[in-house]
């Protein structure tokens, strides 16, 4: 019976130590940085609108909770949402309502879901026949 409690505690021992927590999730990414706005597209008229790297630029600084744009675009038909300027924003938690974690607020304008990735920043306004906004990290 000893046999058995020493062999059953040897066990427990064993099964307590050789689990390690093991953290092989990614780093959340940051908005922090400058973005490259790829496209727009999206509202009840249906549009669709790409623009060539280093047209319009978004440079976010978390500190000061801040976003920089600079909008080169010179075609009146394509909607780059901002004009050049500083705007402040806010990112949000989601009402449960809506399919995502994270909303931004930018120049007090809900603009809908966030979602960031290393390389892409996502902000749907879908949800409200709004816009789909999809920038990229900058790099030319």
């Amino acid at each position: 019976m000893k046999t058995i409690a020493k062999l059953s505690i040897f066990l427990l021992f064993i099964v307590v130590t050789a689990c390690s927590k093991s953290d092989n999730s990614e780093p959340t990414p940051k908005i922090d940085g400058e973005w490259n706005l790829k496209y727009v597209n999206g509202s009840f008229t249906g549009a669709s609108h790409y623009f060539q790297p280093g047209i319009v630029n978004w440079k976010f600084d978390p500190t000061n909770q801040t976003v920089t744009v600079e909008n080169n675009n010179t075609d009146t038909n394509l909607n780059a949402i901002f004009p050049s300027g500083t705007y402040n924003y806010e990112i949000l938690d989601s009402n449960p309502d809506v399919s995502c974690s994270q909303s931004i607020k930018i120049d007090g304008i809900e603009f809908g879901c966030l979602e960031i990735t290393t390389d892409e920043l996502n902000i749907t306004q879908t949800y409200v026949d709004g816009f789909h906004v999809h920038l990229v990290r900058y790099s030319l």
